[in-house]
């Protein structure tokens, strides 16, 4: 995932509690929606602890993502203002439940693979249904994994222009 880089002129105390200004309320969970009500889409909401914080966009109201980018970011301070970075990534319990669908997809795919070729027994499945199921289990957990970044592309931008707009970030060059 590519990393976003931002100057701002505005103190990191400044960026700080423009953050805070879009925290999670007691009214919204960790994942960033109210139990009453839908926020707006394109609502961005914070989670600040320090000079560490994190950002997530609400999507459009028909659909969850749970692939739906958060940026994870950093403060630092300058002596004419305050370096913004950050990456995008999906929720860690998303990436430690792809990490586990692909770790037991390798383990069967071991198994299979053992049981095929070492066992005593005849193999009676042709090889290209003993395999297939596997790489059809791969490429349908890639997919999840691409088509919901896709559709995060939005909330992405949306996070960018965030901090363009609301902490006064430029693009660093370098």
């Amino acid at each position: 995932m590519a990393s976003q880089t931002y100057i701002t002129s505005l103190s990191i105390e400044e960026c700080r509690q423009r953050l805070r200004e879009h925290s999670y309320s007691s009214l919204h969970d960790f994942f960033g929606f109210t139990f009453w009500a839908r926020t707006e889409r394109g609502t961005v909401f914070a989670k600040v602890r320090g000079d560490r914080f994190r950002l997530f966009a609400e999507g459009p109201e028909c659909m969850r993502n749970s692939f739906a980018p958060f940026l994870y970011g950093s403060l630092e301070s300058l002596p004419t203002g305050t370096r913004i970075h950050g990456r995008f990534h999906m929720h860690p319990s998303t990436r430690i439940f792809m990490a586990i669908w692909f770790g037991l997809l390798a383990l069967i795919t071991l198994v299979l693979i053992a049981s095929s070729f070492l066992g005593d027994r005849e193999v009676k499945q042709p090889l290209h249904v003993i395999f297939g199921s596997p790489l059809i289990m791969a490429f349908f957990g890639t997919g999840l994994v691409v088509v919901g970044w896709w559709f995060g592309q939005g909330q992405r931008q949306i996070m960018r222009d965030f901090i363009q707009n609301e902490l006064l970030g430029q693009p660093e060059v370098r």
